[in-house]
């Protein structure tokens, strides 16, 4: 079994008082799966979720956001459409470039 006691470094069990309310399980360490591991997939994708659930009408308030982040997130992902629509746009013309060339008609 794996336990943290002690893990502060300050002598004490850090989970003392979950202890004391009868809330701590003691749990099997799994090798291969780290709690920094799972913490850093949460936060790698913590801004698409928070977006996809202000798109699902939560308020900022209910995802614990503030209003700053909110309209960066969204001005973020409203960039990103624009870029991708540039690239499409450059494909398309790209394309036709190449069709003028075959037919000897040279674009400048």
């Amino acid at each position: 079994f794996y336990s943290y006691a002690d893990a502060s470094g300050a002598g004490k069990d850090v989970y003392e008082f979950v202890k004391a309310v009868g809330r701590f399980k003691e749990t099997k360490r799994t090798d291969g799966i780290s709690t920094s591991d799972i913490i850093m997939r949460i936060v790698k994708d913590y801004n698409q979720y928070v977006l996809r659930n202000l798109d699902r009408g939560y308020t900022r308030k209910e995802l614990g956001v503030s209003f700053v982040k909110e309209k960066r997130l969204r001005v973020n992902m409203r960039l990103k459409k624009l870029q991708e629509k540039v690239k499409e746009h450059q494909e398309k013309v790209g394309e036709k470039v190449c069709l003028f060339n075959n037919d000897s008609i040279v674009m400048l």
